[in-house]
């Protein structure tokens, strides 16, 4: 059985993931603008075109 962690915004968000990293992770974005950054390797759902161009231009850690 495969287990993912779907995570959300949070303010302790930047520090669960990189505690959560050993273990599969999606993150679900149904905003932006939070100021926050994610390592590559995670993968990002979102509600809304808008969301998706933002995950792909803010969220990244690149």
């Amino acid at each position: 059985m495969t287990v993912f962690f779907v995570v959300s915004w949070g303010f302790d968000l930047p520090k669960l993931v990189p505690r959560l990293r050993s273990h599969n992770i999606i993150y679900h974005a149904h905003s932006t603008g939070y100021g926050f950054r994610l390592p590559p390797g995670i993968p990002i759902i979102t509600v809304s075109r808008n969301t998706m161009g933002y995950g792909g231009k803010k969220l990244l850690m690149l």
